[in-house]
């Protein structure tokens, strides 16, 4: 008999394992995890499923398709690329949460956020 210490310290996990590890709806309008609650998502009319329209914001600035209305949904894009994760404090995010039921991305929070060596901070972009 002996006590076992373990430490989670990296996950590399598709969308729907973002999903069950951080509690993170990655499913309808919201369903890009990098850029959270800034989605630009459309339901199709035929299809009824969700497009998720803005990738051109992940472009340098001065990219030519930023600027190609009509190969894209005839609009220019201006806006910059969302923070990524490892800039924002994801822990106080969801502890803002007071609801989750009407949170349109956190559904929960992780049993990874109660663990007791640390704090999980996500870092980079998916």
């Amino acid at each position: 008999m002996f006590q076992l210490y373990a430490v989670v310290l990296c996950t590399v996990s598709d969308y729907p394992g973002i999903a069950l590890a951080a509690g993170y709806s990655v499913s309808g309008e919201f369903g890009c995890f990098s850029c959270r609650d800034e989605t630009c998502s459309e339901r199709l009319k035929h299809g009824q499923k969700y497009c998720f329209m803005g990738a051109r914001r992940f472009l340098p600035l001065d990219h030519e398709f930023r600027f190609d209305a009509k190969s894209f949904d005839a609009s220019e894009e201006h806006r910059e690329a969302p923070i990524g994760y490892a800039q924002i404090a994801v822990l106080d995010n969801i502890k803002s949460i007071k609801d989750f039921e009407k949170s349109k991305t956190w559904k929960c929070v992780s049993g990874l956020f109660s663990l007791p060596y640390g704090t999980p901070i996500y870092s980079g972009t998916i």
